[in-house]
């Protein structure tokens, strides 16, 4: 008889653009805490300040237990910024494992290319936005300047005067040295058992960044088209019924502080709650 696998979804809120999850799966007596993500779009004092009260609440949530495994999706800011700023207390936590994308990996010659290209294109665009805060022209090219200084959040530098594009670089950097073992590098078609769970309870399908450079640089997909090619049967096997069931009948909590949080079981029955904190 297989044993029940559920997990607790904690999804924190933060007053602007920003993701960051801690999901907590439990099988029988076994568990493992996985966090995806933790940044938001701006470095001002008072996001500086929400990512470190979001930080705190994980470190209290897990009450002396360390992660089993971070997730850094992708470099923007609003994914990754909280690994520095907040730097100290993920290390008191404690991280078994950091998995991030192949894009990451500095023994990857094609993500070496894209990378240094990425880098380049970035401090052209500052520069660029130097160039138009710098204009004696009044609002003339300021819808431009807006643009370009959106683009820019996203890699940290919010506007041409404060600096250039570097900080989702360094919150990679730190997250290779946060784990106790390396960063593993993941591709699309890599398939997982979560760590701290019996082989099988819980498999990770990875599903991206493609490395085909075709589908990596369209940023508009064809219709009918979502992810990878590659990523189609017998990839995905046989996906549980019950799941979308249940994740189904999780209703959105009022808006409340800096969490949500709700508990989604595999065997189809409804979730035991969702809270809001």
């Amino acid at each position: 008889m297989s044993t029940k696998t559920s997990a607790v979804v904690r999804m924190y809120r933060f007053n602007e653009l920003g993701d960051c999850f801690l999901v907590t799966f439990t099988t029988g007596k076994h568990a493992s805490r996985i966090l995806i993500d933790c940044g938001s779009f701006r470095n001002t004092g008072e996001s500086v300040s929400q990512l470190k009260r979001i930080a705190r609440d994980i470190r209290k949530t897990l009450d002396g237990v360390p992660l089993d495994v971070v997730v850094g999706t992708h470099q923007h800011n609003d994914h990754l910024s909280g690994f520095v700023h907040c730097e100290k207390i993920f290390r008191s936590i404690g991280v078994k494992q950091v998995w991030l994308s192949w894009l990451d990996d500095p023994r990857d010659r094609m993500a070496r290319g894209i990378g240094e290209a990425h880098h380049k294109l970035k401090l052209v665009l500052y520069e660029a936005a130097k160039r138009l805060k710098a204009r004696p022209d009044g609002t003339k090219g300021s819808k431009s300047l807006g643009v370009l200084n959106d683009v820019l959040g996203f890699y940290g530098a919010m506007g041409a005067a404060s600096g250039p594009p570097q900080l989702p670089a360094e919150a990679v950097e730190k997250l290779k040295q946060l784990g106790e073992p390396p960063p593993r590098y993941l591709r699309p078609g890599n398939i997982l058992d979560l760590p701290g769970l019996p082989k099988g309870s819980v498999k990770v399908y990875v599903l991206g960044p493609p490395r085909d450079s075709d589908l990596l640089y369209r940023k508009d997909p064809r219709t009918g088209e979502s992810y990878d090619h590659a990523l189609t049967p017998p990839f995905w096997g046989q996906p549980s019924a019950s799941a979308p069931q249940a994740i189904g009948q999780a209703k959105p909590p009022p808006k409340r502080d800096i969490i949500h949080s709700a508990t989604i079981s595999s065997s189809g029955a409804p979730p035991r709650g969702v809270r809001s904190h």
